[in-house]
């Protein structure tokens, strides 16, 4: 039992909320660990090892396991600690089956989905004049296309102004000082560029002003669709590495820049790529796959942050610019109707899964253009539907009022 429980901040991490519990009840941070540890030990036998022996591995998204132990261990905890039933659960970053893009996962925070690929662990910056308001870190600082304070419209500072090291309270076990000393809510921040500070009130979640159409990022939508936008335009536009993972404020004017003009930016690009795929292309568009043509277009495009197109801008514009291609009669792109689509792809179009597209196949709704051997497993990543064939069959069976696409449901 811990005599003294500071009431948790509403974007507080949980890592914050420790550091702050060990420092009112005078504990070390590294010391509280075998505290807590002997304290599940007491009530709970089996769950004492469950436990993380440092605050870098506390929260419940680090855990390699899908078991529940370690939430049990962690809501043990919340009722011997705090105030309220469960207050280090909310805030606990956790593990979700939600994908972003082709195959990327993300965590889920307060009712948010998180793209992992933009939520920090280690090395988190900080506002020095949040931090002498309020001494505690925000999940927010975590993320990041977070780059600037909304509030105090500053760019957030990753270092320390007197020894360099980089500024990470989580390792550190320290809210407001440098492993040197040095007080870093004294720090003076530089003005951060408005663009910085519209895209971090967008994650924030403050709303636009009314009326505002202009750039994507800054629309009346979700957080998770400007995380997806972000995703795709790193992975399509700028074709960057799933290994790579850092995002500076250099990628985030490019991507913000690119998103001012939509669609046009979009369409544009298209167009380029659709002109020289016809221009240089050395055989029939009837044998060339559309991957040849437009890279992993469709296949990042799917989940930003959902495949329906009423919330997926850059999916229901690519679909557009197909829609064109197919039908507009003397197109001058529309030969590109001839390329070959994967089965992944086709998915996409088509908002089915493969075990679904199968069966589409079976029924005899669509028809690979190579002849397959009985019981010939297809491989899902060989060029084998007719773009049109593909895109004719999900605008005449595939549509709905409110998602303007439905799910194929066969005859099992």
């Amino acid at each position: 039992m811990f005599l003294i429980r500071p009431d948790p901040e509403y974007d507080e991490s949980l890592e914050s909320y420790i550091i702050r519990l060990a420092k009112d009840n005078r504990f070390r941070v590294k010391k509280l660990f075998p505290y807590l540890g002997k304290l599940l030990q007491k009530q709970h036998g089996k769950l004492a090892g469950v436990m993380a022996t440092e605050l870098s591995r506390f929260n419940l998204y680090h855990a390699n396991t899908s078991s529940s132990k370690p939430y049990w261990a962690l809501h043990l905890l919340s009722e011997l600690c705090c105030k309220e039933r469960m207050p280090l659960l909310e805030m606990a970053v956790l593990k979700t089956s939600r994908r972003f893009g082709e195959k990327h996962t993300a965590l889920f925070w307060k009712g948010l989905d998180i793209h992992r690929l933009f939520f920090r662990s280690e090395g988190i910056p900080i506002c020095p004049q949040c931090l002498k308001e309020k001494p505690y870190i925000p999940v927010f600082w975590h993320i990041s296309l977070v780059r600037a304070c909304p509030k105090h419209q500053a760019l957030l500072i990753d270092s320390c102004p007197q020894c360099g090291l980089k500024i990470d309270y989580i390792h550190n076990g320290e809210l407001l000082t440098c492993p040197c000393g040095f007080d870093l809510s004294t720090v003076v921040a530089k003005p951060a560029r408005a663009e910085l500070v519209r895209l971090a009130e967008q994650i924030y979640g403050f709303k636009p002003e009314s009326g505002e159409q202009g750039n994507l990022l800054f629309r009346d939508s979700t957080t998770e669709a400007v995380f997806g936008a972000v995703l795709w335009f790193r992975q399509w536009v700028e074709k960057e590495s799933d290994d790579l993972s850092l995002v500076d404020d250099a990628f985030l004017l490019r991507c913000i820049e690119f998103f001012d003009d939509w669609p046009s930016a979009l369409i544009s690009r298209l167009e380029t790529l659709a002109f020289e795929g016809l221009e240089y292309s050395e055989r029939s568009m009837k044998g060339t796959s559309f991957r040849s043509i437009f890279g992993a277009l469709l296949k990042v495009s799917r989940y930003l942050p959902d495949e329906r197109l009423e919330t997926n801008e850059v999916l229901k514009t690519v679909f557009s610019f197909l829609d064109q291609i197919v039908f507009q009669e003397g197109h001058p792109y529309s030969e590109i109707s001839l390329t070959l689509l994967d089965s992944f792809e086709a998915c996409v179009i088509l908002g089915v899964s493969i075990r679904q597209l199968a069966r589409l196949i079976e029924d005899g709704l669509l028809h690979p253009c190579k002849q397959l051997k009985d019981k010939e497993e297809i491989n899902p990543a060989t060029p084998l539907f007719r773009l049109k064939d593909v895109f004719v069959l999900w605008s005449v069976g595939f549509q709905s009022r409110h998602s303007n696409r439905n799910l194929y449901l066969s005859r099992w």
